[in-house]
């Protein structure tokens, strides 16, 4: 019985395969475009140069005049080993390592090692053949990758990214401190001919900086105005609301607070933050909560000494703040600083025209509106890191709303916060999210 071909069937070469582009033709539209990743070729094309006694240091891809060696993610350290005299060399290794520490009252100090495994450069017993032994070449290239991840508990966490944190400003210094190095390890043979000599050992290393780059998904909205946009573009707004409780025995209502923040949660550390803040209740309860109404307390008529609406917008005690909390924690107890990053300044906008008032519509409980804005940033300069949690050590990021106490000390006080994330890089159209 003859074999059952299994090959497959010819084809015809009457319609070839056509050409193919990224831009569209005359007749075409793009309906979305994203470039791919960036590659390794667009890194950076400079050099940081480290000299020791008979070794030169060479990092590539480096931007010129960087005090220190940066790398974001997925980025490895790559250069070169320069001997001035290599024949003595028997094994040159590579490795990067990193330290988290913090010091605070609580816990005291604590220190976590994050390193990848060594690297293997050259090993002149991996090269002899016979008597012959392989000298090591007075130029070594190498490559070594940042460790994935830092163990802590039963978890893995990303390596955070390089930084020094003060925790606060008294004589005890607290801090949080996260560093890295690469370090070359180069071995000698004092002698060849005498073998119980042994090796002496050098340890040379650099101070680089870790810096993984990202991106908000997408951008804040242009119109910063809640009222031109929030019917519109409802998505766009995030809304929170809060109650502001009299005290006891004080006989006032309620306040509602409304906070409205883009919906986005994800910001570059030099964006600014908009928001939009409304108080809703009556005239007089408003009133109240101001700590230079004292002529309205003092009146047995309520409804005649409320102050006029434009007062109240002026002196409502509201802040708005960007606070940054760092937890530290050792075997399950944890500990929490925190501190600001930056005031915002609020704006009052003027209530609409009002309608024509119906018949007893505006009595001592008519609802009124009062409307901020602003914008919050951060305010530090420089060597201020994203948000990160590394699990011994985790920064987080709030706006906080706070409304204090007044002079009166009429209602609670409050403070609310809400987390945002804060990253490398402001958005961009023409870039990946994590670069």
């Amino acid at each position: 019985m003859d074999q059952l071909d299994t090959s497959p069937p010819t084809y015809a070469d009457a319609f070839p395969v056509p050409d193919y582009t990224a831009d569209p033709t005359e007749n075409e539209q793009r309906i979305e475009f994203r470039r791919r990743p960036r590659e390794f070729s667009s890194l950076p094309t400079g050099i940081f140069v480290q000299k020791h006694e008979g070794v030169t240091i060479v990092l590539n891809n480096q931007e010129d005049g960087v005090s220190a060696p940066i790398y974001g993610r997925r980025s490895p350290v790559v250069g070169t080993l320069l001997f001035d005299d290599s024949e003595s060399i028997s094994e040159v290794t590579v490795q990067i390592k990193g330290r988290i520490e913090f010091l605070s009252i609580s816990h005291g100090f604590s220190i976590t090692d994050v390193c990848n495994d060594p690297c293997t450069l050259f090993k002149s017993s991996s090269g002899t053949v016979g008597d012959e032994v392989i000298v090591c070449p007075n130029a070594l290239p190498f490559s070594s990758a940042f460790p994935p991840s830092v163990r802590y508990g039963e978890r893995d966490f990303p390596i955070p990214p390089s930084h020094h944190m003060p925790l606060s400003n008294d004589a005890i210094g607290e801090y949080t401190k996260c560093s890295y190095q690469v370090v070359f390890t180069i071995s000698r043979i004092r002698s060849r001919r005498v073998a119980f000599l042994g090796q002496s050992r050098r340890h040379l290393d650099v101070e680089i900086i870790y810096r993984p780059r990202s991106r908000p998904p997408r951008p804040i909205i242009s119109d910063r105005s809640l009222f031109s946009t929030i019917k519109t573009c409802p998505e766009e707004w995030q809304q929170f609301t809060y109650v502001i409780f009299p005290k006891v025995d004080t006989n006032l209502d309620p306040l509602s607070c409304q906070l409205f923040l883009p919906s986005v949660g994800i910001y570059a550390i030099m964006d600014t933050i908009p928001f939009h803040i409304q108080v809703s209740g009556p005239r007089l309860t408003l009133s109240k909560l101001i700590s230079n109404t004292s002529s309205a307390e003092g009146s047995d008529n309520p409804s005649s000494s409320s102050p006029p609406v434009s007062s109240i917008l002026e002196t409502l005690p509201i802040r708005m703040t960007l606070l940054r909390q760092v937890i530290l924690e050792i075997d399950g107890r944890k500990t929490a600083r925190q501190f600001s990053l930056g005031e915002s300044k609020l704006v009052a906008i003027p209530p609409p025209p009002p309608s024509p008032p119906r018949s007893g519509s505006r009595g001592p409980g008519y609802q009124e509106n009062l409307n901020w804005e602003g914008e919050v940033r951060c305010e530090l300069e420089g060597g201020v890191c994203p948000s990160f949690n590394a699990g011994m050590v985790s920064v987080i990021d709030f706006v906080t709303l706070q409304i204090a106490k007044t002079n009166q000390s009429l209602y609670l006080p409050v403070r609310q916060g809400h987390p945002v994330r804060l990253v490398t890089d402001t958005w961009s159209d023409t870039a990946d999210t994590y670069a």
